[in-house]
């Protein structure tokens, strides 16, 4: 059973499963995520490991179960809780608004140990819980809105009504990675605010990114301006050369069907002409006087 001592007064939460307390055995032999396994930790001053987070003023409490705590069986697979002290309220935030069987869980935060691709250690934390408490982030399998589609891990948050957009009572369920990857996407930490929550994802969400993991902010009122363009330094990918401009028709050239061949120009005293298809310069021809010309004679002057 969970409690709450506040005060000297206790007040029944819920009952939880024993795998929920004990946790699993990890590999260098001890247990981690169970929600009793925090007193042994801090007799061993180790980590605690444990699925669950707190406010500071110890109000509202966020938990892993797979015990059926709001009218949904998840059956083995674990979902997030949030129980809030003053409202004395108990609500399943990752659990499928269609009721649908559960084919997969969810969790504050990923571990490397159970899964390759999960960028944290079982010694890493994850605030997944708003100071206020009224903000929440988690890690799902299941599609808790229309728009994720891609049947893989995502990242979600829940807030309260009355917290930033979110008007409906019970709060709100807002997809935080893209919904159509390819790959599992993590948790990775939040702001101070909770407007920045970080995530790790293998999908391309902005211009310039490469198809490998890559650690995403999603912020509010955020974003960055997509670039025009952006400038290619290779040689394959730059424009091909112009032509070059049409030659212009000189006196000194003659543009036909063919190559083109240049116009003669003769030396002065030729003229051009065509010969068996070829322009050639000959001499030119003296004109002859048709009027009387006065020749010596052969015998002399009479």
């Amino acid at each position: 059973n969970l409690y709450l001592s506040e005060e000297g007064a206790i007040s029944f939460v819920a009952t939880v499963t024993e795998r929920d307390v004990e946790g699993v055995l990890a590999g260098n032999g001890t247990h981690f995520n169970g929600l009793g396994l925090w007193t042994d930790a801090m007799e061993r001053r180790q980590p605690a490991r444990s699925p669950s987070r707190l406010t500071p003023d110890g109000g509202v409490f966020l938990f892993e179960s797979r015990a059926n705590l709001d009218g949904y069986d998840s059956g083995e697979f674990a979902q997030v809780y949030r129980y809030d002290s003053a409202a004395e309220e108990l609500d399943c935030l990752s659990c499928p608004p269609t009721k649908a069987p559960a084919s997969g869980g969810a969790a504050l935060q990923s571990f490397s140990i159970f899964d390759v691709a999960a960028p944290l250690t079982q010694a890493s934390f994850v605030p997944a819980l708003h100071a206020n408490g009224k903000r929440a982030f988690f890690e799902s399998t299941e599609a808790l809105v229309s728009s994720d589609t891609d049947e893989v891990r995502d990242v979600y948050e829940w807030e309260e009504a009355g917290v930033g957009s979110c008007a409906r009572e019970g709060g709100c369920i807002y997809l935080i990675s893209s919904g159509h990857s390819a790959r599992g996407n993590y948790l990775f930490g939040h702001s101070s605010s909770g407007d920045d929550v970080f995530f790790t994802t293998g999908d391309v969400l902005v211009g310039g990114d490469e198809d490998t993991p890559s650690v995403y902010d999603a912020r509010v009122n955020g974003g960055f301006a997509e670039p025009s363009s952006v400038p290619c330094l290779e040689e394959f990918c730059r424009p091909p050369a112009s032509p070059p401009p049409p030659l212009a028709t000189s006196p000194e050239v003659v543009i036909g069907t063919g190559n083109v061949t240049p116009r003669k120009t003769c030396p002065k005293g030729k003229s051009k002409t065509i010969r068996n298809g070829r322009t050639v310069c000959v001499k030119k021809k003296r004109h002859r006087h048709r009027g009387h010309r006065h020749r010596p004679s052969k015998h002399g002057p009479r």
